[in-house]
């Protein structure tokens, strides 16, 4: 599972928040077993920043961390999740770019090279929006980039076709109570606010929508510098995050799914009487009639076996 959101939307804070909130089983028995101790360590460290009404500091360009959890799932099921946490601007750089040639202008050593490919190589991708970036900015040039960057990043990462899931995640969502009140649900609310991204990704029901808020309770102290500013309160609710790793732990069940015996008992028929007739056949040009004709085979034997 990779994580990809753009500076502010919160990537940090959700990720320790969720994974502390899920330390212990809950009453389905879910839940997140650090895979090894420095992602212990840094959840650790972000969760005592936060409880002392401090917010940790964001992600800095160039900087990458590489968590890994066990996800525990009912009936004895398990899943290790691997988490990565970037800065934002990386994640602009990478997808927010009109360069045609940029996957060949990035040498396979670059860090951000290495990020892009795990993003495809992923199973599951939460994509997380700040909805500041778009019902909080007025700057219409600055909203425009927020969601290009979102946008073309989704394209990206869902373009190839594969069985790669995705999840846009809401942030801070408790600050827009109203606002999506107003606008009656979700679906509206991303159809008015980032039509784009609605259009391309959330109209057709592939990519759903869920709003999550890590830190919802927040109190006024004053900075260093004397400005105030909201920081967590003392003992912070969270919201939302039951119904994320609810959809992460269906999306997971629905990826390993075992094919249907009688599906998959066609499929193999299929191709071994595809590759008796690419062996008749001979060559490249027999091989590509056989894989045809056995696809074309096995698809039907799978069709009739599923009605």
């Amino acid at each position: 599972m990779a994580l990809v959101g753009t500076e502010g939307s919160g990537k940090t804070v959700l990720t320790c928040v969720l994974a502390k909130r899920f330390s212990c089983p809950d009453h389905n028995g879910v839940f997140l077993e650090p895979g090894n101790p420095s992602t212990l360590k840094y959840v650790e460290r972000v969760w005592a920043t936060l409880t002392s009404r401090e917010w940790p500091p964001s992600t800095s360009p160039g900087e990458l961390f590489k968590l890994k959890w066990i996800l525990h799932l009912p009936n004895g099921l398990k899943s290790e999740l691997h988490l990565i946490d970037v800065a934002g601007q990386d994640i602009r750089k990478l997808f927010d770019d009109d360069e045609p040639a940029r996957d060949q202008l990035l040498s396979p050593l670059d860090e951000l090279h290495r990020l892009r490919r795990y993003c495809r190589r992923a199973d599951i991708v939460l994509f997380l929006v700040n909805l500041r970036d778009f019902v909080g900015e007025g700057d219409p040039d600055r909203r425009a980039a927020n969601e290009a960057a979102m946008k073309f990043a989704m394209d990206r990462v869902l373009a190839d076709g594969s069985s790669r899931r995705a999840i846009l995640v809401l942030t801070q969502t408790d600050q827009y109570a109203d606002h999506l009140k107003q606008q009656g649900g979700w679906q509206n609310l991303t159809r008015q606010a980032m039509p784009y991204i609605y259009s391309a990704h959330l109209q057709s029901g592939r990519v759903p929508v869920l709003g999550v808020a890590a830190v919802m309770d927040t109190v006024v102290r004053d900075g260093p510098d004397g400005t105030p500013h909201r920081v967590p309160a003392p003992d912070f609710r969270s919201e939302g995050l039951d119904q994320l790793l609810n959809e992460v732990k269906q999306t997971y069940e629905a990826l390993i799914k075992p094919p249907s015996p009688r599906g998959a008992g066609g499929m193999l028929l299929g191709g071994a009487i595809g590759g008796a007739i690419g062996w008749l056949f001979g060559g490249p040009i027999g091989a590509g009639i056989g894989a045809g004709i056995g696809g074309a085979i096995g698809g039907a034997i799978e069709g009739a076996s599923g009605r």
